[in-house]
């Protein structure tokens, strides 16, 4: 499995409850690092979830199976919970790779136990911090993504000024004006 794959099914998972939580976009921008992919990765996932291209692919191989896995569990659970929604579609792909549901629950019940307590400080995280690895001393944000949370804090970034005059999300792809339409 290639693992743009791995993280196009990972932000399907992630965005299967309906709100992106600061911890999830931290699960998120790590597995990044450990797959050695770039941000564009990540992006590209996030435009294909917004226009509703993505689907989870389903490997022939069962290591390849059981991998991916593994990580729509982590990503289920990396903002300490999983919300029914997320529980649904991890049951979902659980089904069509054919992992029992039993296997499911031994393999989430090891991670509970595992990640008790995060070893991050959320409150003190923003989603920009995420993308560029560390929170930014003295920055004043300037405008926040109604939907991620991804903090502008340069007047020319994206958020603040798209392509065609409206901004539009450098994270998750949301046209900001558009968005807040529909959230009316």
């Amino acid at each position: 499995m290639e693992n743009e794959e791995i993280i196009r099914a990972v932000v399907y998972m992630l965005g299967a409850d309906g709100d992106y939580d600061p911890r999830e976009m931290q699960f998120l921008n790590n597995l990044c690092r450990q797959l050695e992919l770039p941000r564009k990765c990540v992006i590209d996932a996030f435009r294909g979830i917004n226009s509703g291209k993505t689907r989870i692919k389903i490997p022939a191989d069962p290591e390849a199976r059981s991998r991916i896995m593994d990580h729509l569990i982590d990503a289920a659970m990396s903002d300490g919970k999983i919300e029914d929604r997320e529980g649904k579609a991890l049951q979902r792909v659980s089904e069509k790779m054919g992992i029992p549901a039993s296997e499911i629950a031994h393999r989430i019940g090891n991670r509970a136990r595992q990640n008790a307590e995060p070893a991050y400080d959320i409150d003190a995280l923003t989603a920009d911090d995420l993308l560029s690895g560390g929170p930014k001393a003295g920055k004043r944000v300037l405008a926040r993504c109604p939907k991620c949370g991804y903090e502008a804090i340069d007047p020319d970034d994206a958020l603040i000024k798209g392509p065609h005059g409206s901004g539009e999300c450098p994270f998750c792809g949301v046209i900001v004006d558009k968005y807040r339409e529909s959230e009316v």
